[in-house]
């Protein structure tokens, strides 16, 4: 649930107030309890990012909030009239605490639809990578500042091509958004569910440790396998079922793009093993050295018609990962069909891999760090690949003594 979500009656009254302009320091006490009961603290920064914009950290927005109020007051007795709340939050931002330089003024109803537009997948009717982007962003940094665990949930529907290819977009876009429904209905209140692209879903636990996480992952994969999909009876198993990576901060992860990264490498883990599973990442078991590799790279987007190939370069590489250099972009979470070039016989090796990051090469203009989660299908691929890494005098995947 998210704290703009149209179902949130308790916001919804908290506008309605706003618009009436009768906000004061008393009205409104249950609405607002209940609020600051659902979401603590961070209500404050959330109300007046909606309200100006601006971020805070919860501390401070709930110092400023109060001060609002207290303005409010002040101005009224020097006016001898009630401002408004909205005048008083303008004149607080503008000339008793500087914040505001050219204000704008926008209906408020209209701003919630932009801004939910905004981040709304239309197909799904779920959060987009926009909206992850920006609240996995902020779980972590919530997480340090409290010492907190909160998990991360990457889901991937099993055999969804094979669908599209026998019954149709229409049919495959039917199916994604009873898959995402699906996520709704058994996602807790507090959880995030995102269309992460394509058939790629995310959900963000907040404050759920490793145990919690499993819980959640066993119950939306049951949830989606019990579940009837029209003409799902022609996929390999006879149902759709969907394969979970699952990966929690900061035991996992750091950071989070290694988050992601660690929860997409899971659940490529549980797509080599047979898929319809859930798969925990766990550093210590699976823990891979990477070791350095420059050999020529083709690439291409899985999804897309274009049959032609972009160029790149690897940088480093690991049994999971690999690092790439390119002159062409490719957003996170890209399904790429790669090809690397054996540098001394000009054999191939070709897999599937998926974008987890890009960054900017800061030594050459117009070119990119591409961050890859590979998924090898066979032991021969795995074999293959650790021959070619062992071509320019590195012992690719071997193990630290």
């Amino acid at each position: 649930m998210d704290i703009f979500g149209l179902d949130n009656l308790s916001l919804k009254l908290l506008i309605e107030s706003l618009k009436e302009d009768h906000l004061n320091p008393t009205i409104n006490q249950v609405e607002w309890k209940e609020l600051e009961k659902s979401f603590g603290h961070k209500i404050y920064p959330e109300i007046l990012r909606l309200l100006t914009q601006m971020e805070f950290e919860p501390e401070e927005a709930r110092m400023h909030w109060h001060n609002v109020l207290a303005h409010r007051k002040n101005l009224k007795k020097t006016l001898g009239r009630d401002a408004g709340f909205r005048v008083a939050l303008c004149d607080y931002f503008i000339n008793i605490h500087p914040k505001l330089k050219n204000l704008i003024f926008v209906d408020v109803d209209l701003f919630l639809q932009k801004e939910r537009a905004a981040l709304i997948d239309e197909l799904t009717g779920l959060y987009n990578r926009r909206f992850f982007n920006r609240v996995l962003k902020r779980e972590i940094e919530h997480a340090r500042r409290y010492d907190q665990l909160f998990s991360l949930l990457m889901l991937d529907i099993d055999n969804f091509k094979e669908y599209n290819d026998i019954h149709g977009h229409q049919a495959g876009d039917k199916a994604l958004n009873e898959f995402a429904q699906i996520l709704k209905q058994n996602a807790r209140l507090i959880d995030h569910t995102i269309r992460y692209g394509g058939e790629e879903f995310a959900i963000i636990l907040p404050r759920a440790d490793i145990k919690q996480a499993r819980l959640c992952a066993e119950r939306h994969l049951r949830a989606v396998e019990t579940h009837t999909f029209s003409g799902q009876e022609r996929l390999p198993l006879g149902n759709f079922t969907v394969t979970i990576g699952v990966a929690t901060y900061p035991i996992n992860a750091q950071d989070g793009l290694e988050l992601i990264q660690k929860a997409d490498e899971a659940l490529y883990i549980g797509k080599q093993k047979g898929r319809n599973r859930v798969v925990i990442s766990s550093d210590e078991r699976r823990r891979k050295f990477r070791y350095p590799l420059h050999v020529e790279m083709l690439f291409r987007l899985r999804d897309s018609a274009e049959k032609s190939f972009d160029r790149g370069t690897t940088r480093n590489i690991s049994q999971t990962g690999m690092l790439c250099q390119t002159d062409e972009p490719v957003e996170a979470g890209r399904m790429l069909e790669i090809v690397l070039r054996h540098p001394f016989d000009r054999s191939e090796l070709n897999f599937i891999a998926r974008s987890v990051r890009l960054g900017k090469n800061p030594e050459k203009n117009r070119s990119y760090f591409l961050g890859l989660s590979i998924e090898l299908g066979s032991e021969k691929e795995e074999k293959a690949l650790e021959a070619l890494g062992a071509c320019p005098r590195i012992a690719l995947f071997q193990q630290k003594s």
